[in-house]
């Protein structure tokens, strides 16, 4: 497989196919019943795919036209798209920088991001270190098969700079729209290293932090994880205050929960598991509304999951 080194570079901007709608990017409210994919996954379930784990760091700076995307495959179809939500790096130093608008673009499936399919303009992330979700129901998308694959496009130079998660696992889902020496193209991460380590791609640690909201409309289905690992696995309904949690192997179990920003928030349990299945109860009545990260350890192995508490 061919490796580019990533020096990105002025490209043209990207033009929308000729009469294709648009609209304004309006923000997204999410329902209280949106769950994130576990083992089964019933009918008219509202749900979140996410390919991150929210550990971030930010991307290369980008100009206008240039896009990072990610490719998404629903559990089961058809799948109606209803909201596309992005994070931007909040820089400490630089004010006016996540808050930048930018457009969401939705392409269809192919080996690159095939045509565009939908377009909000401008939206416009407004909290620093949370995800910002944008109506995307007037763009009537629904997926009857395979995958699609949802961009930021920078509208102007610079700003904003998407955030990259960098915590395991790997999803290898991420792409980018740039000049990087060959030619303005969509290049997948897998392609495209660093200067500063060229043994290793991008998608050897980085996540692009997009996600979608839709709605699975197909029969029950059993999803296998991308990769088979010897390791536990955590799920998490937030609207029940449930973890569930599987262990492979018997042993000493730590449960933490941590903030948006990387804190310790409180641990939620520590104990002995024997293997299997189990289920913990825990409040989260008191906690300020935004993105957790329930943090599990046992041995060496360790897991983790996102929730989002909304009101």
């Amino acid at each position: 497989m061919r490796r580019i080194v990533l020096l990105v570079g002025m490209i043209i901007p990207f033009v929308a196919m000729a009469g294709l709608e648009t609209l304004e990017a309006e923000p997204y409210e999410i329902p209280r019943e949106v769950r994130i994919p576990a083992e089964l996954k019933l009918p008219a379930d509202t749900i979140l795919i996410s390919y991150s784990e929210y550990l971030v760091i930010p991307g290369s700076w980008l100009y206008t036209g240039q896009k990072y995307a990610v490719q998404f495959t629903p559990p089961s179809y058809p799948f109606e798209l209803l909201a596309i939500g992005y994070l931007a790096y909040d820089f400490t130093d630089h004010d006016n920088d996540y808050d930048v608008p930018c457009d969401l673009v939705v392409f269809a499936d192919g080996e690159t991001p095939g045509a565009e399919i939908g377009r909000l303009n401008n939206a416009q992330q407004t909290e620093p270190l949370q995800v910002a979700f944008f109506d995307a129901t007037l763009l009537d998308i629904t997926i009857n098969s395979g995958s699609f694959y949802c961009a930021v496009e920078n509208t102007q130079d610079t700003f904003p700079v998407l955030a990259m998660d960098i915590e395991s696992p790997v999803h290898r889902r991420g792409w980018m729209y740039a000049d990087v020496g060959e030619g303005n193209a969509w290049y997948p991460f897998s392609e495209l290293i660093s200067p500063d380590y060229p043994d290793m791609s991008l998608a050897d640690t980085l996540d692009p932090v997009i996600q979608v909201i839709g709605v699975t409309s197909g029969g029950i289905v059993e999803l296998e994880p991308d990769v088979t690992e010897i390791a536990p696995t955590v799920a998490i309904v937030a609207s029940q205050g449930t973890i569930n949690y599987i262990l492979n192997e018997p042993g000493n179990v730590e449960i933490t929960l941590w903030d948006g920003l990387g804190r310790k928030a409180s641990t939620l349990f520590t104990g002995y598991s024997e293997s299997g299945e189990h289920s913990l109860s825990w409040d989260s009545t008191d906690l300020p509304r935004g993105a957790y990260f329930i943090h599990l350890s046992v041995g060496n192995l360790k897991a983790t999951s996102k929730v989002v508490l909304v009101d």
